[in-house]
């Protein structure tokens, strides 16, 4: 059963976006924003070497520019529904929805005690994309995509992966999405 809620009256200290405050150093510096702002401001004009940890020391000077404002647009809920989720959502869950379902937001709304999953995205079925989200935040999905259309193609497989294990073990253990995800990336 999924259970959907509208944040249009909701004040935005309410809503904590996990998609950005929760997101670590090292996914930050993997955005398309953070890439274009760190190559502008840092590699052109103050002529810094374009390194890995050069990158991880800028992301506290990212977040106060406009380049991270427009980082928290993309990622802020396009509709004023939002779906309520049944676990806390880790930041290393929110690193994985950036990763594979980026059209997907995690939200924390404080007046409610609950963790919620809203489409940043629009214009096309995303379902799969929340089947996946799910997946990953609660272990379980109340929406099964009739077809798999928005997806990348690790995505796919990764969702191909949870509905296999939702067939076994009627649900995804994080620890096992985990492994399965370390597995297929030292392939």
């Amino acid at each position: 059963m999924s259970f959907s809620i509208n944040i249009s009256n909701l004040g935005i200290e309410e809503i904590d976006n996990l998609s950005i405050n929760g997101l670590s150093d090292e996914t930050i510096i993997t955005t398309d924003e953070f890439d274009y702002w760190f190559n502008e401001e840092k590699v052109e004009y103050e002529e810094i070497e374009d390194t890995e940890d050069n990158r991880l020391d800028a992301v506290e000077e990212f977040k106060m520019s406009s380049a991270y404002n427009e980082l928290e647009d993309n990622y802020y809920p396009m509709m004023n529904e939002v779906e309520i989720t049944q676990k806390s959502i880790c930041s290393e869950k929110t690193d994985l929805l950036h990763q594979f379902v980026p059209n997907v937001s995690a939200l924390f709304i404080s007046s409610l005690n609950t963790y919620a999953l809203g489409l940043n995205a629009a214009g096309m079925d995303l379902s799969d994309n929340l089947e996946l989200a799910y997946y990953i935040v609660d272990g379980k999905s109340p929406i099964k995509a009739n077809e798999i259309l928005s997806l990348s193609d690790k995505a796919t497989d990764l969702l191909k992966w949870c509905r296999n294990e939702i067939s076994n073990n009627n649900f995804v253990d994080f620890h096992s999405l985990k492994r399965y995800l370390n597995k297929i990336k030292n392939k």
